[in-house]
């Protein structure tokens, strides 16, 4: 029976940083259960919290604290970008909606959802077998008719980084709003909002080390709220907020926002832990290594094994000890191979074989030594 666990699924979800479970913690110990829209004394003390963690992730951003507003998660975030943005501005008649074709179902399921229920005009744009968006058919969609564009910072399975900056021209040249999920990214390719451009950025909690069920959307342009009934975050996301979770998410990002003052680069490591990994696998005959070498997440690497399914293959690596993905967690339970793959063009059976691998802080050369001796092993019986 094995008794090792080594996880490879850190692209799925990330283990809650210790400073941030102990944060967590301590804020239950000493605050009642107020409600930040009152003005009693309990009521004021969880406003101060939900303030200080509105401020840390717009400390990570390096963005204005009144840009910044919580959600339930990347699905809502994106979800608010995708038709609070047609909701602002179909009626000057911006109806139309562009994303990849490889976009995280958060987006697509969004934007197929304004077509249907609100008549929006959805384009998809072509990618390359990297995932990557194709500029020109980009640019030939995008025109005055356009609400926003909506393209990922780096792909969620492939981990093939956009080029976003020229994303957000084109977008803007025809003024488009942009939005840019990076909810991949905060960790594994540390940005600014300036090096996207976007107007409409997405994060992540569980992310970036801190608890699940919360998220943030940087917006510096006026949508239209999606859930209605209260005045919360500004009167764009009514509802009770998450304190609890908005403790520790404000305290994952002031975690990362101090490595990268510090130049404490802690995924340095595991990157070059990954890069080993990559140069034993790519060796073998029925191995195909997906993930870009160049401009794409570091501490992840898509693969497919030839004459293998990602089912079989997920099932054998669990009975050996180790947690991976056939490609993006939402989709985990699927068969099928995803819409991702499919998109990009590959052939049946590299779309079958294909497997993720995502790894992070807590990641050691003897996790990676074991992925590749087991990986190896399962590719090599074919």
């Amino acid at each position: 029976m094995v008794t090792r666990r080594i996880y490879c699924d850190y692209a799925a979800s990330t283990p809650i940083a210790s400073q941030v479970a102990l944060a967590m913690s301590e804020f239950q110990a000493t605050h009642g259960p107020g409600n930040a829209s009152s003005l009693h004394q309990d009521g004021r003390a969880i406003r101060e919290a939900l303030d200080i963690a509105h401020d840390q992730v717009a400390g990570l951003l390096s963005c204005d604290f009144k840009d910044v507003l919580f959600t339930s998660g990347g699905t809502e975030s994106d979800n608010l970008a995708v038709i609070g943005s047609l909701l602002s501005r179909r009626e000057s008649g911006r109806n139309r909606i562009v994303i990849g074709a490889s976009e995280h179902h958060a987006v697509i399921d969004a934007a197929m959802f304004a077509q249907r229920f609100l008549g929006a005009d959805v384009q998809l744009v072509r990618v390359d077998e990297c995932a990557r968006i194709d500029l020109s058919h980009l640019a030939s969609l995008v025109d005055d008719r356009t609400a926003v564009v909506s393209v990922q910072h780096a792909n969620n399975e492939i981990g093939s980084v956009q080029p976003v900056r020229d994303v957000a021209s084109i977008a803007h040249a025809s003024g488009a709003w942009f939005h840019c999920d990076a909810v991949q990214t905060p960790i594994t390719v540390p940005f600014t909002l300036a090096d996207l451009g976007a107007d409409l950025v997405t994060l992540s909690s569980h992310k970036i080390y801190g608890p699940g069920g919360i998220g943030a959307l940087y917006s510096c342009v006026p949508i239209q709220p999606v859930h209605v009934g209260g005045a919360q975050e500004r009167g764009l996301r009514a509802g009770s907020e998450n304190v609890l979770g908005s403790v520790g998410f404000g305290v994952a990002a002031a975690l990362q926002t101090m490595r990268l003052q510090s130049g404490c680069d802690a995924i340095q490591t595991v990157a070059a832990l990954v890069a080993k990994l990559r140069t034993q696998l790519e060796t073998h005959p029925n191995i195909t290594i997906n993930t870009p070498r160049e401009d794409a997440i570091s501490t992840m690497l898509h693969l497919s094994i030839n004459g293998s399914s990602t089912e079989d293959t997920l099932m054998l690596l669990d009975r050996k000890g180790m947690s991976a993905s056939g490609g993006a967690a939402c989709a985990s339970g699927a068969v099928e191979p995803s819409h991702v793959v499919k998109a990009c063009g590959w052939s049946a059976e590299r779309q079958a074989g294909a497997l993720r691998l995502s790894f992070g802080i807590g990641t050691t050369a003897d996790h990676i030594a074991y992925v590749a001796d087991t990986v190896g092993a399962i590719a090599a019986k074919g």
